[in-house]
């Protein structure tokens, strides 16, 4: 049996505050000012990931490197690093999710790529490129630009080996604005 309705009117969803926001209060925060206006917080902030979508509109991405031997420089491959940069930075809006800090100026550096399997990888030293990066583009170039003040690298793995981890620590600690937090680094240009 068929009926015939009345036709209905659908709507986009507005911009949604996920829970993590309101479970670290970054709603009521000041400097965040979550209020649908795109008011960006002034930041910097490297994504060391998968790359990122460079093109995603609730993003405000700043610059971009490839560490890897991938020629496909700017491509996310599986979405974390577009994941990542929108937890980080989504734009304040009518659209998408809002980010911890909305609209900072991500400069995403791609550290992993897609094996043959289409699984994405990382070799350690595209890491310690990435984190050579970090450490020239938080010292200030002279150049007017900004410089980056946070970075984040949500890596993951089995095993361990000890000439990595040696070098990363050596990289975090022998740098004056850095303090290695396991199970990762956080560095700020202005101790």
């Amino acid at each position: 049996m068929l009926a015939v309705v009345p036709d209905v009117t659908g709507f986009a969803g507005e911009q949604t505050v996920t829970t993590g926001i309101t479970r670290i209060a970054v709603d009521r925060d000041p400097t965040a000012r979550i209020n649908g206006i795109d008011e960006r917080v002034n930041v910097d902030v490297a994504v060391i990931d998968t790359a990122g979508d460079d093109s995603h509109p609730d993003l405000n991405i700043w610059a971009w490197s490839n560490c890897t031997d991938d020629q496909t420089v700017n491509h996310d491959v599986d979405g974390h690093g577009t994941h990542v940069g929108g937890t980080i930075g989504a734009l304040d809006n009518d659209f998408g999710v809002v980010g911890v800090a909305p609209g900072a100026r991500l400069w995403n550096i791609k550290v992993m790529r897609p094996d043959a399997n289409g699984r994405s990888f990382y070799f350690g030293s595209w890491i310690i490129c990435a984190l050579d990066l970090v450490t020239l583009y938080a010292t200030d170039q002279g150049d007017d630009l900004c410089d980056i003040e946070v970075a984040n690298a949500s890596l993951g793995g089995n095993g361990a080996d000890s000439n990595c981890q040696t070098d990363v620590n050596e990289t975090c600690s022998t740098r004056p604005f850095a303090r290695p937090l396991p199970p990762g680094c956080r560095w700020s240009s202005r101790p």
